[in-house]
């Protein structure tokens, strides 16, 4: 899958747009699904290069890019205080795009970052470094 020119983070428990810039032209290391009417709100349609990506909180993420879904699941983790955990999972996914470890990688590294974040107190500060999602990657 490759990512689109832009898109809009949309939160499924708000139903909430907020636009977002993307990269182009990176190759996800593989390709999505296809999109089932689920994904999206009845009715809506997108242009083909248009990017959304759902966060669903427990529940994972899905990027959406035309008719392909890539969905990631949550990690399984015992939340303390969710604040900050949808901005610091746009954050890193943003950041790894930028980094261009493609799609896929960028799904994996924003997961475990906001796994972590839930699992502290705190928003900014609950944050966790880079080098603390990958020791978090690495123990799955």
């Amino acid at each position: 899958m490759t990512e689109g020119t832009g898109a809009v983070r949309r939160n499924r428990t708000d139903g909430a747009s907020r636009p977002s810039s993307v990269p182009t032209g990176t190759e996800a290391r593989s390709g999505g699904t296809k999109a089932s009417a689920a994904s999206l709100p009845k009715g809506v349609s997108l242009p083909k290069d248009l990017a959304i990506l759902v966060t669903k909180g427990a529940a994972g993420a899905d990027y959406i890019l035309g008719d392909q879904v890539l969905s990631a699941p949550a990690h399984p983790v015992e939340a303390v205080d969710t604040t900050g955990a949808g901005d610091t999972f746009l954050g890193y996914f943003l950041a790894r795009l930028d980094a261009a470890d493609g799609v896929e990688a960028a799904l994996a590294t924003a997961m475990a970052a906001a796994a972590l974040q839930v699992t502290r107190q705190g928003a900014v500060a609950a944050i966790p470094n880079l080098a603390e999602v990958h020791d978090f990657l690495a123990s799955l």
